[in-house]
């Protein structure tokens, strides 16, 4: 199956062949077999081919998303039609060498296909929470929101709390923040939308969390959901001790629409 990528044409397709090799493109030699005297066409593997082609793709990928000054459409169009391809592997391969980039928006488009394949590969999953958390780009860790959203989707919330759990109980304040902002607004998230409360039992227990940048994302996932559930947030902020510095920010940010209803 061939792929469009910034005017670039190129076909994707690979053998099946061994986990070392599994990237390669192939060719074919006849040799004589040594084993039964007749000769045998045999696959072989040309690894050299094969990367090139990533990286003329790469670099492509790379000069297109340059090009986006604002705004994140075409990078996500720029991963979708990687996605297009049918080739989950060699998609991953290109994004892990986007990520290498010093181009933040490459960058980004890394973390949206890895976004769309986390679902189905644990390791892409991994790679967004261990590496592209680290990334010091604030647009990237935007991304990194969408792409832990689109995972959770594909996974469906519900299934997605172990994983939603143990995000947010990361080390990294952009790991946890990717939950608490990804999901926003939680209440519009099918699981969510049935079970509020579970929604406010995850995220109200980072309301003194020393990320000035998380409380931030909390205090307002708090706030879009007291527009439908007033009371339950209410309820909620009511048993807080604001002595805390960082709990007063939470507070005023998800009480915020409370007070005005309230005057």
């Amino acid at each position: 199956m061939a792929s469009q990528i910034g005017g670039l044409r190129l076909r994707l397709t690979r053998p099946t062949c061994s986990a070392a090799a599994r990237y390669c493109t192939t060719s074919h030699q006849t040799i004589q077999s040594s084993a039964h005297g007749s000769a045998a066409t045999i696959t072989l593997l040309s690894c050299a081919a094969q990367t090139e082609t990533t990286m003329r793709m790469t670099t492509a990928i790379i000069e297109r998303a340059r090009r986006t000054a604002n705004g994140f459409k075409d990078l996500e169009l720029a991963a979708s039609e990687l996605i297009a391809s049918g080739d989950a592997a060699g998609a991953k391969e290109i994004a892990l060498e986007l990520l290498r980039s010093e181009v933040h928006q490459a960058r980004c488009v890394a973390t949206f296909v890895l976004g769309r394949l986390a679902a189905c590969d644990g390791d892409a999953l991994a790679v967004l929470k261990q590496r592209v958390s680290l990334d010091d780009d604030w647009r990237v860790q935007e991304i990194l929101a969408k792409a832990f959203d689109r995972f959770c989707a594909d996974t469906g919330y519900e299934a997605a709390l172990p994983t939603i759990r143990e995000w947010l109980s990361a080390a990294s304040a952009n790991t946890r923040r990717a939950v608490t902002e990804g999901l926003r607004i939680w209440t519009a998230r099918p699981y969510f939308r049935a079970h509020p409360e579970a929604a406010v039992a995850l995220l109200s227990p980072l309301r003194n969390d020393d990320s000035e940048y998380l409380r931030k994302s909390v205090g307002n996932a708090l706030r879009d959901i007291s527009k439908k559930h007033p009371d339950l947030i209410r309820s909620e902020v009511a048993t807080w001790n604001l002595d805390h510095q960082g709990v007063r920010q939470v507070h005023k940010l998800a009480a915020r629409l409370l007070t005005s209803s309230a005057a």
